[in-house]
């Protein structure tokens, strides 16, 4: 929304530096991520390590799929949140 709205004024100037930022924000986040996730292995751990557990695996299943639906249908977790920011913003702002 704020994107549309810079954009609707004419200030390209701001949706220019907000997508560089947006952008260089995930880049940092993904090499962050590779180098976490992806770095090399420690020898020390060699042949220590197992796979996954069946109990790990049901663990972390509903919260990936959890966070897929909510990266791409947001509105259903925002619509709950709604009047409760809005309560919140009129007794911070005053109005």
């Amino acid at each position: 929304m704020l994107f549309e709205r810079f954009w609707l004024e004419g200030q390209l100037l701001w949706v220019g530096f907000s997508v560089i930022g947006i952008v260089v924000t995930a880049a940092f986040f993904l090499k962050l991520i590779k180098d976490v996730f992806l770095g090399t292995f420690n020898p020390k751990w060699e042949g220590k390590l197992s796979e996954m557990s069946g109990r790990e695996l049901i663990t972390i299943v509903p919260l990936v799929i959890l966070t897929i639906v909510i990266g791409v249908y947001p509105a259903f977790l925002l619509q709950k949140m709604g009047p409760t920011l809005e309560q919140l913003i009129l007794h911070v702002v005053g109005k």
